[in-house]
């Protein structure tokens, strides 16, 4: 473990301006909101350019005996909830 190298990144980020620092934190939870929930309406496009299906309809085609219930995927809106209020 270089210590060292990660001591200088550290300080490199102290030269940002934390104006700075707080757009681009608002603009990546902005981006990572975005593209959830897109994903989530089976709207994000792929590389063809088409709407892919959504995670419930990809759980439908292919079930396992290790797919959780779609309740299990109830965590995510506390957690991005929280990660919201942090940034």
């Amino acid at each position: 473990l270089n210590m060292g190298a990660y001591l200088s990144k550290e300080a490199a980020m102290d030269d940002v301006p934390s104006q700075t620092k707080r757009i681009a934190l608002v603009l990546g939870y902005a981006g990572l909101m975005s593209v959830n929930i897109l994903a989530g309406m089976g709207k994000l496009p792929l590389i063809s350019g088409n709407p892919g299906p959504n995670n419930a309809e990809l759980s439908g085609r292919w079930p396992t005996r290790l797919t959780p219930a779609g309740y299990a995927f109830a965590i995510w809106g506390p957690i991005f909830l929280v990660q919201g209020v942090a940034v």
